[in-house]
């Protein structure tokens, strides 16, 4: 995995130091789950930081995301979040800066070919002095940035089946879903292979599939499938999610699906 060190190059090249940050993440996304969320701080207090607002409690909290697996998804997921924002910042304010620059100059030819061919009464001179130009008005940041609308987020964490006499006793955790517009991330174990990925849900009575997904799931978002749909179109019950790997067919395992009603 690693290069060897020598007097030339240092211990670590650029490739280690990134497989090796790479690997550190995918291990404190699984190696400490959390799913009842205890002693988690308030999303908000983890977005906050994520976008780099001092908080008295940075400490205490970046010490918990290094024993909570699930507060250092939503973590990655807020960093994630301020870059994309900080991107569109920029492309924003230089759109406004274009649109202004274009105005200008339309304005300012513009002038000047008005001032040409217009008529010009004795004793006055046609002079740029004489007309008084139009103010620019330039498009403010907020109205050239899109606003980003935030979806309540469920995540969902798939375990590696266990090999041996206890396998059959393992249960995978029952899905919880609200009937309301949502994302569903669904985080694949490790040694999970890069590719699309077929997601599907069964009603369990009659085992009819109702909806069909696609989502790929590779290293840059850490295998993790995203599904967002309204989930009001589903009548509340007991359904089945399977997922199929890439180039996968036949039976798959399924997990367990219960929908409710909203509060």
């Amino acid at each position: 995995m690693f290069t060897k060190a020598n007097r030339e190059t240092p211990f670590l090249s650029k490739g280690d130091l990134k497989t090796l940050s790479e690997t550190a993440t995918r291990v404190f996304l699984s190696s400490h789950p959390n799913p009842e969320r205890k002693g988690c701080p308030d999303p908000r207090v983890l977005r906050g930081l994520a976008f780099l607002r001092t908080t008295k409690d940075a400490m205490e909290i970046t010490l918990h995301l290094g024993e909570c697996s699930d507060c250092f998804r939503d973590f990655a997921d807020f960093s994630q979040q301020y870059k994309e924002s900080r991107r569109r910042m920029w492309l924003g304010v230089g759109a406004a800066a274009a649109v202004a620059l274009v105005i200008a100059g339309t304005l300012y030819f513009g002038m000047r070919n008005l001032d040409t061919l217009s008529p010009k009464p004795d004793g006055i001179a046609n002079t740029p002095h004489g007309v008084e130009p139009a103010p620019v008005v330039s498009p403010s940041t907020n109205e050239v940035a899109r606003v980003e609308t935030l979806l309540p987020v469920i995540d969902y964490q798939l375990v590696s089946p266990t090999r041996g006499p206890e396998t059959s006793a393992t249960q995978p955790k029952e899905l919880i879903l609200k009937r309301e517009r949502l994302l569903l991330r669904i985080h694949l174990p490790l040694g999970s292979e890069e590719g699309t990925y077929e997601v599907r849900l069964h009603r369990v009575s009659d085992k009819k599939q109702i909806r069909k997904y696609e989502s790929s799931a590779n290293k840059h978002n850490n295998f993790t499938l995203s599904i967002e749909d309204d989930f009001r179109k589903f009548a509340t019950g007991s359904y089945l999610l399977a997922i199929f790997a890439p180039g996968i067919t036949g039976e798959v395992q399924g997990y367990p699906v219960r929908i409710v009603e909203s509060p």
